[in-house]
């Protein structure tokens, strides 16, 4: 072999992976937009396909779209501009999802983190970003109120998982889960949700900035390597290509109109790109559960019937384990796939016998990052 085949096989070597690619999709350009901009365009195809879930209430894309809408003038009526780093401490609800997308509108960042984060963190979280407006859950009130003096907050906004629930379930919740946790006070910088939101109503002074595809667009954390989680941005690009990817090249079979079961959660990348944001660039519905429980995993397939369902491998010993229901059919299930950590194969082959038992002609799919 002489220097010039070594030159030539060396190279091939270096895209290993195009065998996997038509020729079509290694051509495929990428094209100059945000994350809500796909979502605009979801809306302009789909206007009344449903965009999320949320237990009994399910909301369509050209609703979606107007709620973003009147979240980003509520957001600019409080400031906020192309830039700015906007704190958002939530489970999987719709004002979380609502917020990320209303904050892209403007060029400003969403930091995400988890609601389950010590009071130190949320404070090092919101002071490390030079965050002045923080968006957290009610029941995180009492280790927010601890720290707020020790950041710059200029604005925090309460927000609540019964937010968009149905008048019988807010009720309910407002009975059973709310009255655990102490209220916060109505005043400054603290306000409900619906005030905030309110704001976006009459607010008509926005100007929006030129954005393209490489605008930072999320702050996400990761594990970690040195003990303490470090700031990944990721901008527009990147949630537009991995939605492409899962979309249109690796989950092929998914189509306009389907849903995926959004368990992972908001402030994982696997979460918010895969579960939530790709459902919504392809005109299907995103199923927001703000709280997983393992115990009633069979139930909840058995009611919301997604189409997909993207998890971790703990999730599908979950489904294994469960025994509520015991003629679960799961026919209707295009895709599971498992990410976010090894398959074990014993794993792997128990969990396809399960599908196979259970009506199911899939087999689990494994996803790998970087």
């Amino acid at each position: 072999m002489n220097i010039i085949d070594l030159f030539f096989k060396k190279k091939k070597l270096e895209k290993p992976w195009e065998k996997y690619y038509t020729p079509d999709e290694l051509e495929f350009k990428i094209p100059n937009v945000t994350m809500y901009d796909t979502v605009a365009e979801s809306t302009k195809k789909y206007p009344n396909n449903i965009a999320y879930r949320y237990f009994d209430t399910k909301v369509k894309y050209k609703k979606l779209l107007k709620q973003i809408n009147r979240c980003a003038k509520a957001f600019n009526y409080y400031g906020v501009k192309k830039g700015d780093i906007v704190t958002i401490c939530s489970p999987n609800i719709p004002a979380a999802l609502i917020s990320v997308y209303a904050l892209n509108k403007l060029g400003a960042i969403a930091h995400m983190i988890h609601p389950l984060s010590a009071e130190e963190e949320i404070k090092d979280s919101v002071n490390d970003t030079k965050s002045k407006i923080l968006l957290i859950i009610d029941i995180d009130y009492e280790k927010l109120k601890n720290v707020i003096d020790l950041t710059k907050l200029e604005h925090v906004i309460m927000l609540c998982a019964a937010d968009y629930m149905n008048a019988f379930m807010h009720i309910g919740y407002n009975l059973t889960k709310k009255r655990k946790y102490k209220r916060y006070p109505h005043r400054k910088p603290y306000m409900s949700w619906a005030k905030f939101i309110r704001k976006g109503f009459n607010h008509k002074k926005i100007k929006l900035p030129y954005l393209d595809k490489n605008t930072p667009a999320v702050i996400l954390h990761s594990g970690g390597t040195s003990g303490k989680p470090k700031y990944v941005v990721i901008n527009n690009r990147s949630f537009y290509v991995s939605a492409i990817q899962t979309g249109h090249i690796a989950l092929k079979k998914i189509k306009p109109g389907d849903s995926t079961l959004a368990i992972m959660p908001n402030f994982h990348g696997f979460g918010l790109s895969v579960c939530i944001h790709t459902p919504l660039t392809l005109g299907c519905t995103t199923i927001l559960i703000p709280q997983f429980d393992s115990k009633k995993f069979d139930v909840l397939m058995n009611k919301t019937k997604p189409s997909i369902v993207l998890g971790v491998p703990t999730l599908f010993e979950a489904l294994i384990n469960s025994k509520n229901i015991k003629n679960l059919d799961l026919s209707y299930l295009k895709y599971i796939v498992s990410g976010g950590d090894t398959l074990s194969k014993s794993l792997e082959d128990k969990f396809n016998i399960y599908l196979k038992d259970h009506n199911s002609k899939i087999k689990v799919v494994q996803g790998y990052g970087s």
